[in-house]
C-alpha cells in the first residue's frame, strides 16, 4: 500500500460516532478527524473531544468546509437519507452507519445519486473482516465443504434486565428503524450472503417486540421496535437457512454460524473458534482468533472487537479512494442497498404473514 498522507475525516453523529469511530479513527495512521457534529446541535464538551478536532453545532455547515475527503454518517437511521444526500451532493465520500436507509426506495435513490457522482459509498459492515469471518470466508472459497445445503445463525443475549432498567430511546422506536433487525439483523444478513456470495431467494420472517412498554424513573416508556426476530428461506441456489436473534433473555448463549456442505461443515463460534469437519472427521478446532489481539492496538473504552474489525475495513476504504482499487470484501453502495432489500421483505413477511420472494421487492436483486 503507498500511502501519501492522512485523509480528513468529519463524523455526524456524537453516540457510535463519538464513543468508537472517533478514536478507531485517530488511532489509525491513515486517517485524521477533523471534525465532529451531532444531529441535534448539542454542543461537545472538550472533555469529549481533541483541541484539535472542530466542533459544530449543525451538521449542514460541516459541508461547507472544504477540509473533509470522507464524511461518515453515524446518526439514526431516520436522518440517513437526507443526511447522505447532502454529503454527496457537496462532493464528499461517505461511510454510512447501518441500517442503510429507512426503506429499499431511499436505499434505491441513494445508490442512483452515488452511482452517477464523483463520490464513493461505504456500508459499516466492518464485521466482515473480523479474522475469525475471514478464515469462514476463505475456507468457503476454497470449497472445504463443497455445495452448501443448510446455514443455521442464532444469536441469543441476556438483555432482559438492562431492557426494563435503562431507557431504549430511538433504538425502540420503530419509526426510527430501531430494534434487533436494523441492529444486528442486516449485519447477520449481510454476513451470510457475503461468505457465501449468493443472493437470498425468499424469507419467511417474524418481529416481536417482548418488552413493549417498561416504567423507568416514572417514567412509561412504549416499545414498538423489535426486540426479537426469526427468518428462514431459502438462497438463489436452493440452500436452506435460517437465522433468528434473542435479545430478552435473562441467560444467552453467544453467537453461533453453522454452515453444512455434501463434503462437510463450517461452524463459527461467537466470531472468534472456527471449526471445520469433513466427511467422517468429527469437527475440530482450526481458529481461535482470540490470540490475534496482540496485533491490533489497545484503546481505552473500546471493545478490542471493534478495533479488530475496523483496522483493515479503514485499510480498503483508504485504498478504494486513493487507488482506486476496491477489496472484494469492501461493503459499498450496492452491497447496502441489496441488504435493505432483504431487510424490506423481513418487514413485509412479519406484517402479512407470509412468505415473500425478494423478485416482489426488486426483479434485478440476483444479478446485483
Amino acid at each position: 500500500m503507498h500511502i501519501s498522507k492522512p485523509l480528513n475525516v468529519g463524523i455526524i453523529g456524537t453516540g457510535f460516532g463519538l464513543n468508537v469511530q472517533l478514536p478507531i479513527f485517530q488511532a489509525h495512521p491513515l486517517f485524521k478527524v477533523r471534525g465532529i457534529c451531532g444531529v441535534r446541535g448539542r454542543e461537545l464538551h472538550s472533555s469529549e473531544v481533541p483541541t484539535d478536532i472542530a466542533n459544530f453545532t449543525k451538521w449542514e455547515d460541516m459541508l461547507n468546509d472544504q477540509s473533509f475527503d470522507l464524511i461518515t454518517v453515524t446518526s439514526i437511521p431516520s436522518t440517513h437519507y437526507a443526511i447522505s444526500k447532502e454529503v454527496m451532493a457537496s462532493g464528499y465520500h461517505v461511510l454510512c452507519e447501518k441500517p442503510f436507509m429507512m426503506n429499499a426506495s431511499e436505499a434505491s435513490q441513494i445508490r442512483s445519486l452515488q452511482e452517477k457522482s464523483n463520490v464513493k459509498g461505504f456500508i459499516d459492515f466492518e464485521w466482515r473482516y473480523l479474522p475469525a469471518r475471514q478464515k469462514v470466508k476463505r475456507l468457503l472459497e476454497q470449497k472445504e465443504i463443497g455445495e452448501i445445503m443448510h446455514i443455521d445463525y442464532q444469536i441469543s443475549s441476556p438483555g432482559y434486565q438492562s431492557l426494563i432498567s435503562t431507557k431504549q430511546g430511538w433504538m425502540g422506536k420503530e419509526k426510527h428503524f430501531g430494534g434487533m433487525l436494523g441492529a444486528l439483523g442486516s449485519h447477520m444478513i449481510d454476513t451470510m450472503t457475503w461468505l457465501v456470495d449468493e443472493p437470498i431467494s425468499w424469507v419467511n420472517a417474524h418481529l416481536k417486540t417482548h418488552i413493549s412498554h417498561v416504567q423507568i424513573s416514572n417514567e412509561l416508556e412504549q416499545r414498538d421496535a423489535d426486540d426479537t426476530f426469526m427468518i428462514h428461506g431459502e438462497l438463489v441456489s436452493g440452500a436452506t437457512f435460517q437465522m433468528g436473534l434473542l435479545n430478552t433473555l435473562h441467560h444467552g448463549t453467544g453467537s453461533r454460524l453453522a454452515i453444512y456442505g455434501h463434503q462437510g461443515s463450517i461452524v463459527l463460534s461467537n466470531d472468534r473458534i472456527v471449526e471445520l469437519g469433513k466427511i467422517h472427521s468429527p469437527l475440530q478446532v482450526i481458529m481461535d482468533s482470540s490470540y490475534d489481539e496482540s496485533k491490533y492496538p489497545r484503546i481505552d473504552n473500546v471493545d478490542i472487537r471493534y478495533i479488530m474489525a475496523f483496522n483493515p475495513f479503514l485499510n480498503d476504504i483508504y485504498v478504494s479512494l486513493q487507488e482506486n482499487k476496491f477489496n472484494k470484501d469492501l461493503p459499498t453502495f450496492v452491497h447496502a442497498y441489496q441488504n435493505q432489500l432483504i431487510l424490506d421483505a423481513v418487514k413485509h413477511s412479519s406484517e402479512n404473514g407470509r412468505k415473500v420472494n425478494i423478485k416482489e421487492m426488486c426483479v434485478d436483486y440476483s444479478i446485483i
